[in-house]
């Protein structure tokens, strides 16, 4: 059989300071509210201007938008 060790009691204190405070979840909260739609934008960002370049990249081979002559 394993070898059986001694249990040890292990008290864990948890010092006043380790608790969050109202204040710093409400600085949490506010910075999520704000960094959402933050990062919301950036990403409609480049996600609009990778459509310009890629436009950009489809109409540089096509010539045919010269006025026809009837």
């Amino acid at each position: 059989m394993g070898r059986v060790f001694p249990a040890e009691l292990v008290t864990i204190n948890y010092p006043y300071f380790l608790e969050p405070t109202m204040l710093e979840l409400l600085k949490s909260l506010v910075f999520a509210v704000v960094m959402v739609p933050v990062v919301m934008a950036i990403i409609l960002g480049l996600i609009y201007g990778l459509g310009e370049v890629f436009n950009l990249f489809s109409g540089a081979g096509h010539k045919d938008s010269r006025p026809q002559n009837h």
